[in-house]
């Protein structure tokens, strides 16, 4: 799982199946109520355990490749076993609250939020502890994830507005009656899965934005479209990402300058990049240039000389940038427009 394209779909998939079975199972309420040990419990414990240990395993995927080790091993399990006592003790407490018990549909609804929160907890705490990763702070590069996260929080709200609607008119001709309640109570249990899945989805790209190195990088030279990227391979072996750029040009011509000096390069598009290029032909993401870890200070102040007395040549590079933004844009829309239109049948097709 070392490439965007499959960290991606992993993601994707897993968050998928945690919530089909949350779905199937678990009745889309993901508590662990310890107060109530019966298989349904069980059946959560063993969803949250598979569920971190994927994650975990799509996150190591793309830090390190080297063989287990009996320290890591023992990190993981402190990991699991403290998430879960952490979670069991948290939603205990949750149930014995008051504010949780006063109707089925509350308590659907606050059991949605509850496992929005875990989920978040969990993914942070996968970036920022076990990944070891500090945040950068750059709204550019977070803004349209951010964007759909709120989006997603706000549809939610919305959906639960629905289905509080819906039960007033009904409850005005028919009074107040517990299967009444207990119906909307799950109709919104049955569609927190799937709001969750969007949301476990959307805060991994966006964590992955916040801490993506290849922008917390050295600050962009001149009138220059790229940047490097100061962190290389730590043992000097293997292939290490040089810098990023904005277009296919300049990528190309940077790769045809390093060739010409004897230093192996390797050009990989960012993000789905990949399926982009593969479903469309091309792509809008950024691409990174990878060489030896070996070659990497060489590279580095080869290209730096370069660009310094080409520096009028490269500006013509910033219109080609704008235009990949103004691309970039656009899809971003299209994306959003189909996420909006797939969670709105989702709601009204039963």
């Amino acid at each position: 799982m070392g490439s965007r394209i499959n960290e991606c779909a992993g993601i994707i998939c897993i968050n998928l199946a945690f919530s089909v079975i949350m779905h199937c199972f678990l009745g889309g309420i993901p508590l662990i109520l310890i107060a109530y040990m019966t298989s349904v419990s069980f059946i959560s414990i063993l969803l949250w355990c598979m569920y971190i240990l994927t994650l975990y395993l799509v996150i190591r995927g793309n830090v390190r490749k080297e063989k287990w080790t009996i320290p890591e091993i023992i990190r993981l399990f402190i990991l699991i076993i403290g998430f879960l006592g952490a979670k069991m003790l948290g939603d205990f407490v949750f149930t014995k609250v008051e504010l949780f018990n006063i109707n089925m549909r509350r308590t659907a609804v606050l059991s949605g939020a509850v496992g929005f929160l875990w989920g978040g907890i969990l993914i942070v705490v996968l970036f920022f502890v076990i990944k070891k990763l500090k945040a950068a702070w750059n709204w550019k590069r977070i803004r349209v994830p951010a964007v759909i996260l709120i989006l997603i929080i706000t549809l939610y709200g919305i959906f639960v507005w629905i289905q509080q609607n819906e039960y007033l008119l009904v409850t005005s001709h028919y009074g107040e009656q517990e299967d009444i309640d207990l119906y909307y109570a799950y109709r919104i249990a049955d569609g927190n899965p799937w709001f969750y899945a969007a949301f476990a989805i959307i805060l991994w790209w966006f964590m992955r934005r916040l801490t993506d190195p290849a922008k917390t990088s050295e600050k962009i030279k001149n009138n220059e479209t790229f940047s490097f990227n100061s962190q290389k391979s730590e043992n000097g072996k293997g292939l290490t990402v040089l810098l990023s750029t904005s277009n296919d040009i300049e990528a190309e011509i940077i790769r045809d300058l390093l060739k010409e000096n004897g230093i192996f390069t390797m050009i990989r598009d960012r993000e789905s990049g990949d399926a982009m290029k593969l479903y469309m032909g091309n792509s809008i993401f950024e691409k990174e240039i990878l060489v030896n870890s070996g070659e990497y200070d060489r590279a580095k102040k080869l290209i730096e000389d370069t660009s310094t007395d080409a520096g009028e040549e490269m500006s013509e590079y910033k219109e080609l940038a704008k235009q990949r933004e103004l691309k970039r844009r656009t899809f971003t829309v299209y994306v959003l427009a189909l996420i909006v239109i797939f969670v709105l049948l989702a709601l009204v097709i039963k």
